[in-house]
């Protein structure tokens, strides 16, 4: 369900135009403010636990936004992630 979700927000934002930093920032924040919540919720037994899961499953939910949204670009020139430079060689 989460990959299912994340591979159509990133579909909607490139889509859209948007820049996959953007994406990233906004997954950052919410993980932010995820992290907020657990700590001031908890005991300070719970913290660790859960802050391993919260990250572990907005890490996936970002990690399946960067698969999906580079199989995009793949498909479409997005200046953001223009490699060619990489693989030019180096002028002298």
């Amino acid at each position: 369900m989460l990959s299912a979700y994340a591979e159509g927000i990133a579909e909607e934002r490139f889509n859209d135009g948007y820049d996959i930093s953007e994406v990233y920032m906004a997954y950052n924040s919410l993980e932010e403010a995820m992290w907020r919540r657990v700590v001031s919720a908890r005991t300070r037994g719970d913290i660790a636990e859960l802050i391993g899961l919260l990250t572990t499953v907005l890490g996936y939910g970002k990690d399946t936004v960067a698969r999906k949204y580079l199989s995009l670009a793949m498909k479409r020139h997005v200046p953001s992630l223009d490699l060619s430079v990489l693989f030019a060689g180096a002028t002298s």
